[in-house]
């Protein structure tokens, strides 16, 4: 799986499940909303 930088510090791995990221300061947020139309609201 491979990141790739959506705007400044802010990326995307795509795949099966999409996982982003917000990196700053050598940390990281991981970002995963779920996978049905209820999930991450």
């Amino acid at each position: 799986m491979e990141f790739i930088n959506v705007k400044g510090n802010t990326w995307v791995a795509c795949g099966p499940v999409n996982i982003g990221a917000f990196v700053k300061n050598g940390e990281a947020v991981l970002i995963d909303s779920g996978n049905d139309s209820s999930a991450g609201r």
